[in-house]
């Protein structure tokens, strides 16, 4: 007897569901409204003292950003554009420790250990995007 086992759909696959149900338009326009609601969350951000590490964000930020993040998504998946956003990235962050390393923020390990690497790039497809390249 073969016994079927159900599986609950993941997170991503939720959200590839309703990336397939709403249209371009609508998730734009979606995606547009919960940008400006975490914009408003980080005006409400707080530095009481103008110290590095002591910044308080809203009480709201987190769901708002979630949001964004589920939004941004959707329009991934919906235009087919993981590889493209996934070497933006790469490009991006790369940039970014080559300036780290120019202001001295970087030990020489460090830098070795992160200038160039693309390692992360497929566990980053794998948990977030769900799968390989697109």
């Amino acid at each position: 007897m073969i016994e079927i086992e159900y599986a609950e759909p993941t997170t991503l696959e939720k959200i590839r569901l309703i990336s397939e149900k709403y249209s371009k338009k609508h998730q734009w326009e979606k995606a547009r409204e919960e940008v400006e609601e975490l914009l408003e969350e980080l005006e409400t951000t707080s530095n009481p003292f103008g110290y590095e590490d002591c910044v308080y964000p809203g009480w709201n930020m987190w769901s708002e950003t979630a949001d964004v993040l589920i939004m941004l998504t959707q329009m991934i998946m919906q235009h087919n554009t993981a590889s493209r956003v996934m070497r933006e990235v790469e490009y991006k962050t790369d940039r970014q420790i080559e300036r780290m390393r120019e202001e001295g923020l970087l030990s020489v390990e460090e830098y070795a250990r992160y200038s160039g690497g693309a390692g992360w790039k497929e566990a980053v497809f794998h948990t977030f995007l769900g799968g390989s390249e697109q």
